[in-house]
């Protein structure tokens, strides 16, 4: 029966692969589209005022654009991971698209909300 050693633990973690930042762009990418159908499902199921329809709206975009920001720095670490295919742009694609829009909504939003 052999011993296991400290040592022989660490050389097998340096053996496994990087940290899996392209799954949590990935996931990130799902979390964000995922808000965007609640917001939509949520709107067109509710007949709400419109002050609450505008913060339940600044509220979901805010966390579109948080989400959809966190993917695009995993995506940019994870780079250094795999090579750039078709998938790895895709999802690039779709979260500068996400990211762009929602801090178009965002700062729109703010503008009005600051001109009242």
């Amino acid at each position: 029966m052999q011993e296991n050693d400290v040592l022989d633990d660490l050389q097998e973690n340096q053996s496994q692969p990087p940290s899996g930042q392209f799954q949590r762009a990935l996931r990130f990418l799902l979390y964000a589209l995922g808000i965007i159908v609640v917001l939509l499902g949520r709107m067109m199921m509710s007949r709400w005022q419109i002050n609450e329809a505008q913060q339940f709206l600044l509220v979901g975009g805010a966390g579109v654009w948080l989400f959809s920001g966190l993917g695009l720095s995993a995506l940019f670490q994870a780079r250094k991971e795999r090579q750039t295919d078709l998938l790895f742009a895709l999802i690039t694609l779709g979260h500068l698209l996400i990211f762009s829009f929602s801090s178009i909504y965002l700062a729109s939003s703010f503008r009005t909300i600051l001109s009242i």
